[in-house]
C-alpha cells in the first residue's frame, strides 16, 4: 500500500507543477470601440566613420568628392489615437486611426529642417478594414478622398503584435519571430508622410525600393528572440514583460542602387559600378503588453548598425574616363520609444 501512494505522488507531480506555474494569455483582443493615444518617438543619427576614395588611381578629399562628415541626425514624431472598433483572431479587423501630429525633422551640423508636407495626414483619420478573402487590409480615408500613395506606407499594427507569442506563455518562456514580420518593429504604423517634396517624391521612391531589394535577405535571415519576464504592475495597469534582442551580419549587393543614385545626381551619366555592403546589425529592447486590454502598453528598443561600404564605379564626363573606387564606414544608433494614453 506504502509503495501504491508513492506512485500515485509521483504521477500527480507534473500536474502539480502545471497549477503552480500559471501561464499567461499575452494576446491582442481590445474591446470594441476601445480608444487609445500612442506617442512615437524615433531618433537616428547616422556617423561616417571613415572615407576613403581614389579618382583615377589617385587619392581625393572625401570634401572634394561631396561627402559631408557631419553626423546626421532624423527624428520622427507621430502622436496618434487609435480607435479599434472591431477586432478578431488576434488582429483588428476595423481600425480607425486619426494622427493628432506629425513630424520628421532631418539635423546635420547647423543646419536644420522640417521635412515638407510630412503632416499631410495630420488631423485626418485613416481606417484599415481586414478583407477575409484576400488577407489584406482596405486603407481609405474615414472623412473624404485622399492620395493611395498616402496610405501605401501606413500599417495597421502600431502595437507590435508581431512580438507576441503564438501560445500561452509563462515566466521564462522563450520564442522567435522571423524577420520577415520585423517591419512594425522598425517602424510601428508605417510611414505617415512624405520622406521629400513633390519634386523628388519619385526618386525617393526609387532609391527605397532599390534599397529594399539589396537588403531583403538581410531582413529574411534576422530573427529575434523573446523572452517572457513575467507580470509588473506600470502606470496603474497590469503588464506582461516582454524582453528581446537580435544580433545578425550580412552582405548586400548594393550596385544597382550606386548606379541609380549617381545617374539622379549626374543627369546624362551611365555608371558601371559594382558595390557591396557589409552589415552588422544588433538591438534589444522590452515591450510592456496590457495584460487586461490585451493591447500595446510601451515599446523601447535600441538598435546600432556597422555599415562597410566597398564601391567602385566607372563612367564618362565630357568624353573623359572615370575610375572612382571608395571604401566608406558608417554607423548608425537608433532609439524607439512608443508610450500610451487615455485620449
Amino acid at each position: 500500500m506504502m509503495q501504491l501512494r508513492r506512485y500515485r505522488s509521483w504521477l500527480a507531480a507534473p500536474v502539480l507543477i502545471a497549477f503552480a506555474v500559471p501561464a499567461d494569455d499575452l494576446g491582442f483582443h481590445p474591446k470594441s470601440d476601445h480608444e487609445i493615444k500612442k506617442d512615437l518617438k524615433i531618433d537616428l543619427e547616422l556617423k561616417t566613420e571613415k572615407i576613403e576614395i581614389s579618382v583615377n588611381g589617385e587619392s581625393t578629399p572625401p570634401d572634394e568628392m561631396g561627402f559631408d562628415e557631419d553626423p546626421t541626425k532624423v527624428a520622427l514624431r507621430v502622436t496618434a489615437t487609435d480607435k479599434y472598433v472591431q477586432a478578431k483572431d488576434g488582429r483588428p479587423t476595423d481600425l480607425l486611426r486619426t494622427f493628432d501630429s506629425l513630424r520628421l525633422s532631418y539635423e546635420t551640423g547647423d543646419k536644420k529642417e522640417d521635412a515638407p508636407k510630412f503632416d499631410a495626414l495630420e488631423g485626418k483619420t485613416v481606417r484599415f478594414k481586414w478583407n477575409a478573402d484576400t488577407e489584406a487590409y482596405e486603407k481609405s480615408l474615414k472623412d473624404g478622398k485622399g492620395e493611395d500613395a498616402l496610405l501605401e506606407p501606413l500599417s495597421e499594427d502600431m502595437d507590435v503584435r508581431l512580438l507576441l507569442p503564438p501560445k500561452k506563455v509563462s515566466e521564462g518562456d522563450s520564442w522567435d519571430v522571423p524577420g520577415q514580420k520585423l517591419m512594425p518593429l522598425f517602424l510601428p504604423g508605417g510611414l505617415p508622410g512624405p520622406l521629400g517634396t513633390s519634386d523628388d517624391k519619385e526618386e525617393l521612391q526609387t532609391v527605397l525600393e532599390e534599397l529594399r531589394s539589396a537588403f531583403s535577405k538581410l531582413q529574411d535571415d534576422l530573427k529575434i528572440q523573446c523572452k517572457y519576464r513575467g507580470s509588473k504592475e506600470d502606470g496603474g495597469a497590469k503588464v506582461a514583460e516582454i524582453e528581446f534582442r537580435f544580433s545578425t551580419t550580412g552582405k548586400a549587393d548594393i550596385s544597382h542602387l550606386i548606379e541609380t543614385l549617381i545617374s539622379m545626381e549626374e543627369d546624362g551619366i551611365h555608371p558601371d559600378a559594382e558595390a557591396n555592403a557589409d552589415v552588422e546589425l544588433s538591438g534589444d529592447g522590452v515591450l510592456l503588453w496590457d495584460l487586461s486590454d490585451g493591447r500595446v502598453h510601451a515599446l523601447t528598443m535600441d538598435t546600432e548598425a556597422g555599415i562597410d561600404l566597398d564601391v567602385k564605379t566607372r563612367f564618362a564626363i565630357e568624353g573623359e574616363d572615370i575610375a572612382m573606387n571608395a571604401k566608406i564606414r558608417l554607423s548608425t544608433k537608433t532609439g524607439t520609444k512608443l508610450e500610451t494614453s487615455k485620449p
